[in-house]
């Protein structure tokens, strides 16, 4: 027996009515389950696009949408058993399918600004499953921005010394997707999941009077060294404000999120001197100076010299401004982002200072304050451009305040 093949695409409307309207299983229409599941996906769901166009009921001829509308829905319900039988999942899982990879949609876990965050898995090189975030954002219109978070992300991912990925969530793929019923197409990013993470917002709404300085410190540690990864990648975050960057409590682990309004810097050609700068010396974290166990987003242990991965020499400025702003963190922008102004990294040094000022209690130290007001003065070329030499002069200041670091327990109430 020759081995069986996907029936010849119909030609007219007439036909996609009747292979349709005669299907009885899923392999009927979009071929036999043999491969991998990834290219089953990728030509069934390639077939069940070019049905759907001509099946919609916006797209047919008045006398014929209620048929239409029949074998529409008939099309749909075998769409979604043959991807449930060539992933293996039950219920009403959605599945995704791109050029790499074949994505198990599951529930939403959260709606950022302009996309909202879908749970996914998907198999590995060795066949486990992977969990992360498939981020689609609601208006086409905001396509862009999803762009610029890829853009961003692959910068870090490539050009970022790798002792610091876990300050940033790594990107797993970008591809557009179509929508079969609409045929819009929309820009989604699929990004590393992280587990146990709260925002600086949930962190103030816990602790309405103000955290303590020194459990404001570990995160404002950890939020410069996110910055100066980032930074000698060349890419300007553009959006720190507390709902973009997120805490592990118990570990002292820190994210910074949403890369949709980053602006990605070119960099200046290498002079004689060739490709020399370095990270910091940043000395033992807060955590690792106990010896427990490290977690995602903390600072390795580091030597007298600190890091020494090469970088170029430097970056020119941004040619273009933050593509938007969050209205409800208005005041903890710096002056030219409301004026529209390129940013450079002193931007995102100026909101992640608001950001630690925003969650300090009133009777902090007041060198501290001090400290502050020198990274938001309104010229951002008065203000501190270096991440990484902030870093150190943090951990001067916070040694004659409190003396050596030593890890300081933070819980977070639960969940309702």
């Amino acid at each position: 027996m020759p081995p069986r093949t996907a029936p010849a695409l119909p030609k007219t409307l007439e036909e996609a009515l009747e292979l349709v309207g005669g299907a009885t299983e899923p392999d009927d229409l979009f071929g036999p389950y043999d491969g991998t599941p990834e290219a089953c996906l990728r030509s069934g769901g390639r077939r069940y696009r070019a049905l759907a166009r001509m099946l919609h009921p916006d797209t047919v001829p008045d006398d014929r949408k209620a048929a239409a509308q029949a074998v529409f829905t008939r099309l749909a319900e075998l769409w979604l058993r043959y991807q449930q039988t060539i992933t293996g999942v039950t219920g009403r899982q959605v599945v995704v399918t791109t050029r790499k990879r074949a994505y198990s949609v599951g529930g939403e876990r959260a709606r950022g600004d302009v996309a909202n965050l879908l749970k996914v898995t998907y198999a590995d090189a060795d066949g486990g499953e992977v969990r992360a975030l498939l981020k689609i954002p609601r208006s086409v219109a905001d396509n862009d921005l999803m762009e610029r978070e890829a853009a961003a992300l692959e910068r870090i991912g490539r050009d970022g010394d790798p002792e610091y990925r876990a300050y940033v969530p790594g990107l797993v793929e970008s591809f557009r997707h179509r929508d079969a019923g609409s045929g819009s197409e929309r820009r989604a990013n699929v990004v590393a999941r992280v587990r146990g993470f709260r925002s600086l917002t949930e962190v103030r709404e816990a602790y309405p009077d103000g955290l303590d300085a020194r459990d404001v410190a570990w995160m404002w540690r950890r939020l410069l060294v996110a910055l100066g990864y980032a930074h000698r990648a060349g890419v300007v975050h553009g959006a720190v404000v507390p709902d973009h960057v997120l805490i592990e409590p118990r570990e002292h682990g820190l994210v910074l999120v949403d890369w949709c309004y980053a602006t990605v810097l070119e960099p200046v050609a290498p002079g004689p001197g060739g490709r020399v700068l370095t990270g910091p010396p940043i000395g033992p974290s807060f955590k690792l100076s106990t010896g427990r166990k490290s977690g995602g987003g903390v600072p390795p242990p580091g030597g007298s010299d600190g890091g020494t991965t090469p970088r170029p020499a430097g970056f020119h400025p941004a040619a273009e401004h933050v593509p938007a702003m969050l209205d409800r963190f208005a005041d903890l922008y710096p002056p030219e982002v409301p004026g529209k102004q390129p940013p450079d990294t002193s931007t995102d040094i100026f909101m992640a200072t608001r950001c630690m000022t925003y969650l300090l209690e009133p009777g902090a130290p007041k060198p501290l304050f001090r400290f502050a007001r020198g990274c938001t003065l309104p010229a951002p070329a008065r203000r501190p451009h270096d991440a990484w030499k902030l870093l150190g002069e943090l951990d001067e200041l916070l040694g004659r305040l409190y003396g050596p670091r030593k890890f300081r327990p933070f819980s977070m109430p639960g969940r309702r």
